[in-house]
């Protein structure tokens, strides 16, 4: 598929806010790597909220030295460990883009998969959901390329 240049256009942060959902319990190692893949999209109009679901090791620590170099629409919600449903579910409650991306903590975005999956959703505006592959970054993972979903729909 080949974006249109007006589709390429929404990279500046025009268009549609996503609200990016991370919920994470006891992933400090991953963290800074996925704040880094965030930081890293080329598609600028981006909210992150990250969900920690009453992680007991340095999530918390990380979660504050992290925010404190964003420099991006960033929510940090903390409730009791209620699982990775509920802790998705918050992540809604607090959503205020346009569409929803569930983005775990071990996960990797390559740095244009937002801008593509934004650009083919303004394209095919009937689209309610689109997937993506993703990376993992989970070090337990013992095949050469782990692929998750990444799933941006309209809310």
């Amino acid at each position: 598929m080949v974006l249109s240049s007006a589709v390429l256009d929404v990279s500046t942060g025009a268009g549609q806010r996503v609200s990016v959902i991370l919920p994470t319990y006891n992933r400090a190692v991953f963290l800074p790597d996925a704040f880094a893949s965030v930081v890293a999209q080329s598609y600028l109009n981006l909210e992150l909220i990250v969900v920690d679901d009453g992680s007991t090791d340095d999530s918390p620590a990380v979660l504050d030295r992290l925010a404190s170099a964003y420099g991006r629409p960033l929510k940090i919600v903390r409730q009791p460990n209620a699982g990775a449903y509920a802790a998705r579910n918050t992540g809604l409650d607090h959503a205020t883009g346009d569409m929803v991306a569930f983005f775990d903590s071990d996960d990797l975005w390559l740095r244009t998969c937002a801008l593509y999956v934004v650009g083919i959703r303004r394209q095919r505006s009937l689209l309610s959901r689109v997937e993506a592959n993703l990376e993992s970054a989970d070090a337990r993972v013992s095949e050469t390329a782990a692929w998750a979903r990444l799933t941006l729909t309209a809310s």
